[in-house]
């Protein structure tokens, strides 16, 4: 038995794409022909950020595609000194 050799489980690992959805806090967007339109609320407040440096107005949770264009992304964070 010393001299046999230890089975392995063997592990399939799949590939699976993630879509992610992210919910964007205060911000809608537009395409309209080459232009790309962002609409904020400025009166709007979603609190002091994590750090306690600013109030949060508007954010795009990450980097997000814009509308019709998957390869164009865009990262918003629109923000006051606290």
């Amino acid at each position: 038995m010393a001299n046999e050799k230890r089975k392995r489980p063997i592990r399939h690992l799949h590939c699976r794409a993630v879509h992610t959805i992210s919910i964007m806090k205060n911000m809608e967007m537009k395409r309209v022909g080459s232009k790309l339109i962002i609409e904020v609320d400025l009166t709007k407040d979603f609190g002091i950020s994590k750090s306690g440096k600013s109030t949060i107005i508007a954010s795009s949770e990450g980097n997000i595609s814009i509308p019709d264009d998957e390869e164009i992304k865009i990262g918003l964070n629109i923000y006051r000194k606290a």
